[in-house]
Order: structure tokens, then sequence, then C-alpha cells
């Protein structure tokens, strides 16, 4: 999961978790507190398991394709929950219906308030003051209360030299993991990077090839058009075949155009990778 610090998510795991088991599975449950390369080292752990299916609440859609990715040579389906893997051969893809979402909170507010103005505010309930009974309906003289809220404390500082020692190298060890870590996020990282640019170039050079071949398409069916337009004037053929060539030639157009923005479209995504200007 991407994180479980909203309750949704923890209100989610909870019913998917016994769902699961009423239907006898168990499900194995982990937390990537928002952090990508955390996500990804926890999913090939699960996939080095031998998991059966694999469920994923990308954090980062795009960068999650990795995982996908990693499960299909493993034989395991993954199943995108409530947020989309994009680029990437997922299974099944679960997740609500937004439409369906504000067309019961409209009818909600229609019923307790058919005219005026609405305000619509989201979030998580938090309990910001929570009431307390346990006093006591009773005078306390102001003596009283001042010799109950005094303490005395007594307290004991130890400092030996070579503790500080050890302390000092667990936090030198400590510092080397953490840069350890940091250098493999950093290199897990660079790897998506580079996988997307190359997809990328795939895509472009894909949508180039397409744009080309649909060219030479549109050049046969105008010159097989202009000779049944020809053919149709003389009566040769019926208007069913001089429609068909028509159509042809429509959809043909229409095709390009679209392969002609699609083009367009891929060339912007490599030139945003390679910093250029988008416009």
């Amino acid at each position: 999961m991407d994180s479980l610090q909203l309750e949704r998510w923890q209100h989610d795991r909870d019913l998917f978790v016994r769902r699961a088991g009423e239907l006898g599975a168990e499900v194995y449950v982990q937390s990537a507190n928002g952090n990508d390369a955390v996500q990804v080292r926890q999913a090939e752990n699960l996939l080095t398991q031998g998991v059966d299916v694999l469920v994923v609440v990308p954090h980062n859609g795009q960068i999650c394709a990795s995982i996908v990715d990693s499960a299909k040579r493993e034989n395991i389906p993954v199943v995108s929950y409530d947020r989309l893997i994009r680029d990437s051969d997922v299974d099944f893809y679960v997740s609500y219906d937004n439409v369906k979402v504000g067309q019961h909170q409209a009818q909600y507010l229609l019923k307790r308030a058919p005219k005026g103005n609405y305000v619509l505010i989201g979030g998580t309930p938090n309990y910001v003051i929570t009431p307390q009974n346990n006093y006591l309906a009773q005078k306390v003289p102001y003596s009283d209360q001042l010799n109950n809220n005094l303490y005395n404390s007594v307290s004991l500082n130890l400092n030996i030299p070579i503790f500080n020692t050890f302390l000092t190298r667990n936090r030198v060890k400590l510092a080397r993991i953490q840069l350890k870590n940091t250098e493999y996020i950093t290199q897990t990282t660079k790897i998506q990077l580079k996988q997307s640019i190359e997809q990328a170039y795939i895509n472009m050079t894909s949508s180039i090839d397409r744009y080309k071949t649909l060219t030479e398409q549109l050049a046969a069916y105008s010159e097989s058009f202009r000779l049944a337009e020809i053919r149709f004037n003389d009566g040769v053929i019926t208007s069913v075949d001089y429609v068909i060539a028509k159509n042809n030639l429509d959809r043909t157009n229409i095709n390009i155009i679209m392969a002609r923005y699609d083009y367009m479209l891929r060339t912007k995504v490599l030139d945003y990778y390679q910093n250029k200007p988008l416009w």
C-alpha cells in the first residue's frame, strides 16, 4: 500500500483482509509510507515469497509499472487498486465511480436543502476535543490546589567515556547504512528514468512508423476513390461500391490525423525528458 496514515486506507485494509479471510485467503499487508523505492522493494520481496496475487495501491502509477513487469516474469497476476498503474499490463483495475459518488452527494444535499448555496468540505474526521468526565464537583481551597501540584524529583546523570565511543561508532555505522540506502534509491530512480525514456523513444518511433504507413495507405485509397468515381460516373459500378471507396478514404484521413497528433505528443514527451521547451 502507498500509506496507512489516512483513516480511509486503514478502513480499506481491514475490510479487504476480513473479506479475504472469509474466502480462505491469507493477506500480507505492507505500507511504503509514500516512498516509491520502498514500495518497489516491498513488492519484489512479496514476489520472492511466491504470493498468488499481488494487489498494489501505487504511490506513483508510472514508477510502479516496474512492479507489474517483475510480476509478469513470475506469472503472478497484478491488481491495481484505486489508482491505475500506467503503461503496464495489469490484470485487473479496481476503483470507484466518481460520477456516481457526485450524484449521491448532490441527491443528499437536495433532500436536506432544495435551494440555496452549497459548500462541500472533504477530509478525514479527527477529534480535536475529547470530553473528560473524571472530575469531582467540589470546592478545593487555593492552598490545597497549590500543594497538590508541587512535586519533588531526584535525577542522576552518569557520563562514561567508553560508552560514548560505542555510541559514536554505532552512529557512524548507521550513517553508512543510510548512505548505502540513499545510493540504492538513487540508482533505482536512475534505472526507472532510463526505462521511461527508452519506452518514450519506442513509442515515438512506433508512432512515426504508423504515420508513414497511413500516408502510403492514404495515397492508395485516394487513387482507388478517384478510379471509383470515374467508373461510377460511367455507370460501371454501383453506388454501394462508390460509398465503400469513399468511406475507406475518409477513415484513412481520420486515422492519419490521429497518427499525426500522436507523433507530436510522443515527441513532446521526449522533449520533456531532454529538458527542451515544450512550446
